[in-house]
């Protein structure tokens, strides 16, 4: 099975690329999951993961409310 295939199965974590890292961070908790791709209308641009959260938010003492995921994403 080929990447491109994995990446549009319905049951991959997914996020709109307007969305905050609160948002990014709740989903990752409701699906159990350390990452989650980040887009729109189908089209995957990055990927959000839990060391994306500690070191480009928590580090660096950026509030999750406030900063959109796309611009800590991987």
């Amino acid at each position: 099975m080929k990447v491109r295939n994995l990446l549009t199965q319905q049951d991959v974590a997914r996020i709109d690329q307007g969305a905050t890292v609160l948002d990014a961070a709740h989903l990752m908790a409701k699906r159990e999951v350390g990452a989650v791709l980040v887009g729109d209308d189908g089209a995957t641009m990055g990927i959000f993961t839990e060391r994306d959260l500690m070191v480009r938010v928590i580090a660096a003492d950026l509030t999750p409310a406030s900063v959109p995921v796309i611009d800590v994403m991987t």
